[in-house]
């Protein structure tokens, strides 16, 4: 009976621990994407290039979490609804359900039998993968739907309720009537959660393997990418400058100037960059996208590609912004001239006042006086405002704080100095006076500070040992009875 109460009062405990626990169970089963063919949220990621930019732009917050997108189960009959498909019916992918021939990388593969593959952040038991092709002939320039595929599985592996990554490759065949620009949908069900993860692929399905290509201009090679990074204002350049071994060709960069607001934004300016290339460098160099054996400039990201022979080994992008007629961007910075150092730390305080009205991300870095920075403070300001630095291994001398401000939206990076001091004082650190020299023989009481051999000492309660020795001086808490304070400051 005594143990029967025991269980009975831990079940009546249990909702908000089996809630909890349930929580963090579904956290640490965590997710996982379809990484062959890469899918079109990994290529949204730097997960399969490190340190590279993406191949796919304007895709929101999925760029941060590839793995994550898991709908409700039951597809087709069931699951996200038509035109939601690739973001899993989840609001804050809905970027991926986007679609049109050139919105996407689109990623070369054979027709015939892969291996294709998911990798894994965690893994779920699994009931089964499931891969689906679009028809042929289907509308690329139209939302992903259950009519655009075709809903008949070329390839189901059953997961036997193994844990995911432990269920074996997933060999395919990709039909064999299928060709040109086609999305592959993999659904993950799994068998643990109610949930099932959606992934669409974005390939090119071609015999001999090599990509599209503009007629008439064979063995081009991919050097390099405009990327929609930012949107631009009236009077801002935007180049594309080129690069072979030897180093830049001056004489092959292609500049265009905005000249109305429209084309500043993020998507248009890179289709205008595009157009600009092909029409001035198209005997070496095309940008645009690849879409049905041609390059033609697009909205968003273009890839830039040379001519074999042509010796240009990349490219780039540079931005120039035009800077605001009239408008001061400097600013002038202020500071008390001596800060006090308190137990070994301090607090620098700067007021800037900026000569504008425009948002701005300012900088201070503190220094001391062989050059080391002992710290440092960001902040964004409007107008006017003040900056503290903390320094946390204070000593006393002279010290420059070296201000930088930068507006958000564009400008020059201005830069001020401002000189200072820091003074030690009676509470104790590095930076403490000088007290009195410690004499042999002499008692003092608990708070009585004492100099000697250029350290600074208190004690603790009545002593007469010498301080500073080992057995005699020691941190809070170690029973010793002098505390030291630091060297001594004259």
């Amino acid at each position: 009976m005594k143990l029967r109460s025991t269980k009975k009062t831990l079940l009546k405990l249990s909702p908000l621990v089996a809630c909890a626990s349930m929580f963090f169970a579904q956290q640490a089963f965590a997710h996982g994407y379809m990484s062959m063919p890469e899918s079109r949220n990994l290529l949204c990621s730097s997960k399969q290039n490190p340190g590279k930019a993406p191949e796919n732009f304007s895709c929101g917050s999925i760029q941060w979490e590839p793995q994550s997108i898991e709908g409700k189960q039951g597809f087709p009959n069931g699951g996200p609804l038509d035109g939601q498909i690739a973001s899993a019916g989840i609001s804050q992918f809905s970027p991926l359900d986007e679609q049109t021939a050139d919105r996407w990388k689109i990623k070369n593969l054979t027709p015939g039998t892969h291996d294709f593959k998911w990798t894994f952040t965690a893994a779920h038991k699994t009931k089964d993968f499931k891969y689906y092709i679009t028809k042929q002939g289907w509308n690329a320039n139209k939302p992903l739907t259950r009519d655009q595929f075709d809903l008949m599985p070329f390839c189901t592996v059953d997961g036997g309720m193994k844990v995911a990554n432990e269920v074996g490759s997933h060999r395919c065949t990709i039909p064999s009537d299928r060709s040109g620009y086609h999305v592959i949908l993999s659904t993950w069900h799994v068998g643990d959660t109610a949930g099932m993860f959606y992934n669409v692929a974005d390939v090119n399905v071609t015999k001999d393997g090599s990509g599209p290509t503009d007629p008439g201009k064979p063995d081009w090679s991919e050097v390099g990418s405009i990327l929609p990074t930012t949107d631009l204002s009236v009077g801002d350049k935007v180049s594309n400058r080129v690069f072979k071994s030897t180093g830049e060709v001056a004489d092959m960069k292609t500049t265009i100037t905005i000249t109305k607001k429209a084309d500043g934004t993020k998507d248009q300016w890179p289709m205008l960059l595009a157009k600009e290339i092909n029409r001035l460098r198209g005997a070496n160099l095309m940008a645009g996208v690849q879409h049905d054996g041609r390059i033609e400039p697009g909205l968003g990201k273009n890839d830039v590609f040379a001519k074999k022979g042509s010796n240009i080994t990349r490219t780039e992008t540079s931005i120039e912004e035009k800077p605001t007629p009239g408008l001061d961007e400097d600013f002038t910075m202020s500071n008390n001239t001596e800060f006090k150092i308190q137990n070994g730390k301090a607090t620098a305080n700067f007021f800037l006042k900026l000569n504008h009205s425009k948002e701005t991300d300012v900088t201070v870095k503190v220094y001391d006086s062989t050059n080391k920075m002992v710290g440092a403070k960001s902040a964004v300001m409007k107008m006017q405002g003040d900056v503290a630095v903390d320094i946390s291994d204070a000593r006393p001398g002279n010290h420059i704080a070296v201000a930088t401000s930068k507006i958000k939206d564009g400008g020059t990076l201005m830069q001020q100095n401002s000189e200072f001091k820091l003074t030690g004082d009676a509470s104790g650190g590095e930076g403490a006076l000088c007290y009195s020299a410690w004499k042999k023989g002499t008692a003092y009481t608990g708070g009585a500070k004492v100099q000697h051999k250029g350290q600074m000492y208190e004690a603790r309660w009545w002593t007469t040992d010498e301080p500073g020795l080992p057995q005699n001086t020691g941190a809070d808490h170690t029973g010793k009875v002098w505390k030291s304070l630091g060297a001594c400051s004259k």
